[in-house]
């Protein structure tokens, strides 16, 4: 089903691994869709309770494949144009996932290869990669959301200079800025965002899954709007099993065990 990218599953976690190490894991129109197919598939499996992203290899993303850029200076503006919308839609699909995801950044992630882990909730990183949004180096605008995304998590002025400039940075550069949640030693990495996974994945899904949905729309919208979320999904945990077995566990002082009804 899939060629360019791995889909794992050791429930209650699932990984999706970009598979073209020889290319840096360089991001193709067809890599892409397959993400869009994966995140459709993972959205059907009840037992998923949170994604983790990576690269294959010893990279996350180079980003763009520049032999596909070339291609796109080949054919008509219009349609590159609707060429780069498809493009990006498929692969920011992981954005669509509806439990809490973790790119855990193995190695560099350049261009679009950063701005795609920035569709993802959490960002853990080896303290040996290094980041950027190199678009203008190659000619080009900012693009796969890179504009919308960075200046919300690391405001304005930061957000211009990585743009503008094109440079790359440490990842303990990128921690300083808020762009990645944690730095570790890539021997350590995949270990500690398991944890990170673990930990995370033994809470009631539903209350991950509606908490995510408020934060993501919140981005974009009225505080008065996001309390409509809120209450809406509140009103909906308060209906399952898990709600009543969080708080017995609370009153008992003892962990909760949670099962997703």
């Amino acid at each position: 089903m899939f060629q360019h990218l791995i889909l794992e599953k050791h429930y209650p976690l699932a990984k999706i691994i970009f598979n073209r190490p020889a290319k840096k894991n360089s991001m193709i129109p067809e890599m892409g869709e397959e993400v869009a197919l994966a995140v459709s598939e993972i959205n059907q499996d009840e037992a998923v309770r949170v994604v983790i992203v990576t690269g294959a290899g010893d990279s996350f993303s180079a980003g763009g494949d520049l032999n596909m850029i070339i291609d796109l200076t080949k054919i008509p503006q219009e349609e590159s144009y609707q060429f780069m919308t498809r493009y990006y839609r498929n692969y920011f699909s992981l954005q669509k996932l509806q439990m809490p995801t973790i790119a855990m950044m193995n190695g560099h992630a350049i261009g679009a290869g950063l701005c795609i882990s920035l569709a993802c909730d959490l960002r853990l990183i080896a303290e040996q990669a290094k980041v950027g949004v190199t678009f203008v180096k190659v000619g080009l605008n900012g693009g796969m959301g890179g504009s919308y995304m960075l200046p919300r998590m690391i405001g304005l002025a930061r957000a211009s200079e990585l743009l503008f400039t094109g440079k790359l940075i440490s990842a303990q550069r990128a921690y300083e800025m808020g762009l990645v949640n944690y730095v570790y030693p890539l021997q350590q990495l995949e270990e500690e965002t398991r944890k990170l996974a673990v930990d995370i994945a033994s809470h009631a899904p539903q209350a991950l899954k509606y908490t995510k949905r408020s934060l993501l729309e919140g981005l974009s919208t009225t505080l008065d709007h996001v309390f409509e979320l809120e209450s809406q999904g509140q009103s909906i945990c308060y209906k399952t099993e898990d709600i009543l077995e969080g708080v017995a566990s609370t009153k008992e002082k003892r962990k909760a065990r949670f099962t997703g009804r």
